[in-house]
């Protein structure tokens, strides 16, 4: 089946012009991880690359151009070396300095970002080993450098998502590295992806969460096959695609709108009154609210609820969605469902410690969110914002989820059965 997938994904791939259609509904089951195409496919389903593929090349080249402009302006400039006698330099108190200027400027974003960074990933090995291809080669000092200068003065700053910021002095500045004064591990092109990213983007900035959705998307470009050593240009632009996509969610003066915070979880318990109206009012009664369990899970699509490899074919179901973040909220539903018995039977403190370690497993979660998108689809009580076509073709959509076609759908048709009969 896999080698069957992979031959149909470089059919489509290999086409003049690529049909996002059929790319879609390929990629809707996962991308073979032997395949060496996740990379590739996402800059389609993302829409950073087009469709046509005489473009690609001129597309790509632009880009990672004007990236390199951006690295210019916000991060080489300040720390280019210079081996002339300009006496200006990262300890220089001098008020005319450019490196005392810099830091005023950048000290608690960079801190921020920094200490996210570090700790990436711990059980993956890969963002502490040192990059294969460092973009600035040995023209300026890493991020990490200046960070470790600055923090011998500085504190450790935290702002939490409601914009609370803590204080603490650290002891020592954990490193789990050997490296040079240019030389830098993977976890730190990640670091300089996010910080770019807030440079340009004021308004929203950097929040903490970002660091796992640009360091999913930066390791799988640095290990595909196509154009690694470009895997940090490209780890920009996709995820300033899904910061697009997703700013609301960043963006504290938006939390009310229909697409902030708030909206999304109204959207999660409308679905899950539709799908599950005893565990909703379950979790009512138990003053269970969205805003407690699932800010994590939508804001960085799920990232700390799996392993890194089912993180990735996760996201390679939600891009094959034209319409992600209504594939996310039925997903969320999805995982409370699964754990519908002990979430009826528990109190407060014990189903919340449940929806922050959740342990069951993607294909479970997938299957069931398949269960109740064909439900959905088919009929089932409206919900204003969901829309039948996130798929090219539901219905092999839905096959390629559903271990046992009939019975998780009859089995919903029941509940919602008795549900109704409740309600009235």
């Amino acid at each position: 089946m896999s080698k069957l997938k992979i031959s149909r994904l470089q059919e489509i791939l290999n086409e003049d012009v690529v049909k996002l259609e059929d790319l879609r509904c390929v990629c809707s089951s996962g991308i073979p991880d032997e395949s060496g195409l996740r990379g590739l496919c996402w800059k389609l389903l993302l829409g950073y690359l087009p469709p046509e593929r005489a473009a690609w090349e001129q597309v790509l080249l632009s880009m990672r151009n004007q990236y390199a402009l951006y690295m210019e302006e916000l991060i080489v400039i300040h720390g280019r070396k210079d081996d002339s006698t300009d006496l200006d330099h990262p300890l220089n108190a001098n008020e005319n300095s450019e490196w005392l200027k810099y830091f005023r400027d950048n000290t608690e974003l960079l801190v921020q970002i920094n200490k996210d960074c570090r700790r990436l990933f711990p059980d993956y090995i890969f963002f502490r080993m040192p990059t294969q291809n460092p973009m600035h080669g040995n023209s300026y000092d890493a991020l990490r450098k200046r960070v470790e200068i600055q923090i011998l003065e500085s504190c450790s700053i935290a702002e939490n998502r409601y914009g609370i910021t803590t204080y603490s002095t650290p002891q020592q500045l954990a490193t789990d590295y050997n490296l040079g004064d240019t030389a830098e591990t993977n976890w730190e092109v990640v670091q300089r992806v996010l910080f770019v990213y807030a440079k340009l983007n004021p308004g929203t900035g950097y929040v903490q969460g970002m660091n796992e959705l640009a360091g999913v998307l930066y390791h799988v470009f640095a290990n595909s096959p196509h154009d690694p050593q470009h895997a940090e240009s490209d780890t920009f632009y996709c995820f300033l695609t899904l910061m697009a996509d997703n700013r609301d969610i960043y963006t504290r003066s938006m939390d009310n709108s229909v697409d902030g915070l708030q909206g999304k979880f109204t959207r999660l318990r409308e679905c899950l009154k539709v799908i599950d109206y005893e565990l909703f009012i379950s979790l009512e009664d138990q003053r269970i609210h969205p805003q407690f369990y699932a800010f994590r899970w939508l804001s960085i699509l799920f990232a700390q609820e799996f392993n890194l490899p089912d993180i990735e074919r996760l996201w390679d179901i939600l891009f094959s969605n034209e319409k992600y973040f209504q594939y996310a909220i039925i997903f969320a539903v999805a995982m409370l469902t699964l754990n519908r018995s002990k979430l009826l039977e528990g109190n407060f403190n014990e189903s919340m410690h449940l929806l922050q370690h959740y342990n069951l497993t993607l294909d479970q979660t997938v299957s069931k969110a398949a269960e109740i998108s064909a439900f959905l689809s088919e009929g089932a009580p409206k919900l204003k914002w969901f829309s039948s076509n996130h798929s090219s073709n539901s219905e092999n959509w839905v096959g390629r989820h559903l271990s046992v076609a009939g019975s998780g759908l009859n089995s919903i048709r029941l509940k919602l059965t008795q549900s109704s009969t409740k309600q009235t």
